[in-house]
């Protein structure tokens, strides 16, 4: 608009940054949604004690994932309780077949939390090796037979 009169011109910037203006608003508010909605939620050692059942189990030396409960019906359940001011758990592996439980396991670990805050179980007697790892209200459990168990807390 090189030949419209001054005000014209004015008014059109004014108009074209108030636009402008309103996109970065919009940019940021939904920016800002979408932070807020992917944080993470804050796991404590509490919240990681609990009773966790297994959706889903791998087999490293086959390389198979099955589903839990698998097709004959058997699931897996894994209980965590803290213990000595929160440093350390015992681990409880049941297999739940006919609605009865058996253990099958029991471990002792240490509690430890990485740099992002998110906490695991890690065996002290082979070397810190990590044998459980917690997000939110899952697990990954890791076993020295070749097994990776992920449950979610109920």
């Amino acid at each position: 608009m090189p030949n419209a009169p001054k005000i014209i011109q004015r008014l059109s910037i004014k108009k074209l940054m108030k636009k402008q203006i309103f996109k970065l608003l919009l940019f940021g508010i939904l920016i800002s949604t979408l932070l807020f909605a992917c944080k993470k939620e804050d796991v404590t050692p509490n919240r990681i004690a609990g009773t966790y059942i297994a959706n889903e189990i791998e087999d490293y030396k086959t390389n198979k994932i099955e589903p839990s409960p698998n097709a004959s019906g058997q699931s897996v359940k894994i209980t965590v309780n803290l213990t000595n001011s929160e440093k350390n758990a015992d681990l409880k592996f049941y297999i739940i077949e006919n609605g009865k439980e058996t253990l099958v396991a029991s471990f002792n670990f240490i509690v430890s939390k990485d740099a992002d805050g998110d906490y695991s179980l890690l065996d002290q007697t082979d070397n810190n090796k990590l044998m459980a790892f917690f997000i939110d209200n899952e697990a990954d459990f890791y076993f020295a037979t070749g097994y990776r168990i992920s449950a979610k807390k109920q």
